[in-house]
């Protein structure tokens, strides 16, 4: 059964209105209250950049990947998660991510991984590209792989045969004066020599329509460039949707692109000649068309759908998170975070409430008739909600560990969102997507976000339950790009982090120190059986360590249920086993462990009760 948050927060400049929406209740305080948490920095004790060596956040855990390398650049992407891998047929992959090893990021640019069938390189020591870029799409046309960015002033594309040789990179010409950002890329294949390309094109803030364009030599020239996509017209059919509020997949000659944001409908674009001419569609229909024209006399407009002048309409809307993947039928299958916002008389024309607390990652392909959203919070029901956040401990409700429950920062972002997807050899349909996770708590209130799967065998028509591909309660995992075809396993990498939501879009109340981050690659089984469980256990249960933080010793309490023996292992942040207790064979009852201030420097540790083969891990600090 489907499970969905209770308590809505709706953020607004200056204000904070507050819903409910009755379907799983949630336990914990009201998420307005102050935060008390201790802001720690990770910095220290962090793995150096190019240094090849085990996992920072990893250690013994290898559930959660292989690290590829870091970045302490946290944004790798404002909305849709980039294609940034692709596993080729002779079972070698290519990976990129947004890195930078420093907090200045002077030396942006491309973090490239290549895995050779057997092991991947060392840690990246310096970007791909000789000046400053970001938002890598990764793909690869001609025998070569190819990776577009965009530079302060243009697109930038940087080629190499796969695998080997030095990469090649130039700005990419175009006939624009504009500036063009935040580009998706995709081949037809290694043996195809065409890309299809597109990126928004802006004047100033004002973005002007999603730009596609195309190339049928490998990157060479582009035949086609700067095409205005039908149904995306700024001016007469689509608000402009912003940086990153769009997706593309490739199949052969069919191209799908699908882009769509808060204040705007949800709109598919398809070419059946490789690009050449294209049609459109409307997915989601979004309540009020073209945002800021006049509604009900209001020159700013207005969510006053009903028109009866006493309060905003509460509308479910895209968060601008969305995936699309094609089938290997031609159905075309696109998936989107939700959230809800609100605009009164007196807000002006780039201001609304929004509401962060809403969960859902809706499904919709082209076999099925336009969503068409009711206003207020039972427009829930009209949705094919696949993802949500999931019940880790099977009481029926929402539980957050943190007194003062809450977020990490991803502005716009539903608890549920990021979806990517990719599709399979006998055609299922498979999504992850980074949700927050039940019973988690930085320490300070903020939960952490894992990265779930869900997978369709019948095109659609039903979704399996989620399943937790990164099942550690002390860390963060976002950004997730899927491989777009699923062989034995999933492909996907994602960034790791040690702290909930990300330095580079703070809010006032919600401060994300800087530090460095691990690029992950993660492998699972196709048939999404669950990884390690370190939430509950049958046979014993772990207090959080009391009191947390401490500068003279803590004590954890351990529950067995059952003889078994009990041990205690605490690591550092880059994984060393400082402190082991074994209390070898032990009975029923509670049983505590004790560690002294004088056995730790001060800093952030993990530490992992081990109760015979069943284990939980949680964090500690030491002042």
């Amino acid at each position: 059964m489907k499970k969905l948050l209770l308590t809505s927060i709706a953020l607004f400049i200056g204000m904070a209105a507050f819903a409910q929406h009755h379907s799983l209740p949630m336990t914990g305080k009201s998420v307005n209250e102050t935060k008390q948490g201790k802001r720690i920095s990770i910095a220290n004790g962090i793995a150096t950049i190019g240094v090849q060596q085990s996992n920072p956040y990893v250690n013994s855990k290898s559930f959660l990947g292989d690290s590829l390398g870091e970045t302490w650049y946290d944004l790798q992407t404002n909305k849709c998660v980039q294609n940034r891998i692709v596993k080729h047929s002779d079972g070698t992959i290519s990976a990129a991510w947004t890195m930078s090893d420093n907090s200045g990021f002077a030396d942006r640019g491309t973090g490239y991984n290549y895995y050779n069938g057997t092991s991947w390189s060392a840690f990246p020591l310096a970007r791909i590209e000789p000046v400053r870029v970001g938002w890598p799409s990764m793909t690869v046309s001609n025998g070569n792989e190819v990776v577009i960015t965009h530079s302060a002033t243009s697109l930038y594309m940087a080629t190499r045969t796969k695998g080997t040789g030095t990469w090649t990179s130039a700005p990419i010409a175009h006939t624009s004066a504009q500036e063009q950002t935040w580009p998706r890329a995709m081949g037809a294949g290694l043996t195809s020599q065409k890309i299809h390309l597109i990126a928004t094109d802006y004047t100033g803030s004002v973005a002007n329509g999603i730009l596609y364009s195309r190339s049928t030599d490998g990157g060479a020239t582009w035949d086609l460039q700067n095409i205005v996509l039908p149904g995306t017209n700024p001016v007469t059919e689509l608000l402009p949707t912003g940086a990153d509020s769009y997706a593309m997949d490739v199949k052969g000659d069919t191209v799908a692109i699908v882009t769509g944001d808060m204040t705007s409908d949800i709109v598919l674009c398809k070419s059946i000649d490789g690009g050449t001419s294209w049609t459109s569609q409307i997915v989601f229909q979004h309540p009020i068309h073209l945002w800021n024209t006049s509604l009900s006399g209001d020159p700013a407009g207005t969510s006053d759908v009903g028109g009866d002048g006493t309060a905003p309409d509460t509308l479910t809307v895209c968060d601008g998170r969305l995936s699309v993947v094609i089938g290997n039928d031609g159905v075309i299958h696109v998936f989107f975070g939700t959230t809800k916002i609100a605009r009164g008389l007196t807000e002006a024309a780039d201001f609304f409430t929004y509401w962060s607390h809403i969960d859902g990652v809706v499904y919709w392909n082209t076999t099925m008739p336009i969503i068409v959203p009711q206003i207020y919070f039972e427009a829930d029901t009209l949705l094919n909600k696949v993802g949500y956040m999931v019940d880790r401990d099977g009481s029926g409700t929402i539980d957050f560990s943190g007194s003062t429950p809450d977020i990490g920062d991803y502005p716009f972002t539903g608890l549920s969102s990021m979806p990517s997807c990719a599709v399979g050899s006998n055609n299922d349909i498979y999504c992850t997507y980074s949700s927050v996770a039940e019973l988690t708590d930085f320490g300070d209130g903020r939960a952490f976000r894992h990265i779930y799967a869900v997978k369709s065998t019948d095109n659609g028509a039903t979704w399996s339950e989620p399943v937790d591909l990164t099942p550690d309660v002390v860390t963060e995992s976002v950004f997730g790009s899927l491989n777009r075809t699923v062989d034995t396993d999933l492909h996907m990498v994602y960034q790791l982090q040690s702290e909930p939501g990300n330095s580079l879009q703070p809010s006032t109340g919600n401060i994300h120190v800087a530090q460095n981050n691990a690029t992950m690659y993660l492998k699972k089984n196709k048939d999404l059986t669950s990884g390690i469980d370190e939430i509950s256990s049958s046979n014993f249960s772990i207090n959080q360590n009391y009191p947390n933080p401490f500068s003279t010793s803590t004590t954890i309490k351990v529950d067995l249920k059952q003889a078994t023996t009990l041990s205690i292992e605490v690591t550092n942040l880059i994984g060393q086993q400082i402190l082991k207790i074994n209390k070898g064979n032990v009975g029923t009852g509670t049983h505590t462990f004790t560690i002294n201030r004088n056995q730790l420097e001060a800093g952030i540790y993990f530490y992992t009760v081990k109760a015979g083969e069943n284990k939980m891990t949680k964090k500690m600090i030491v002042e």
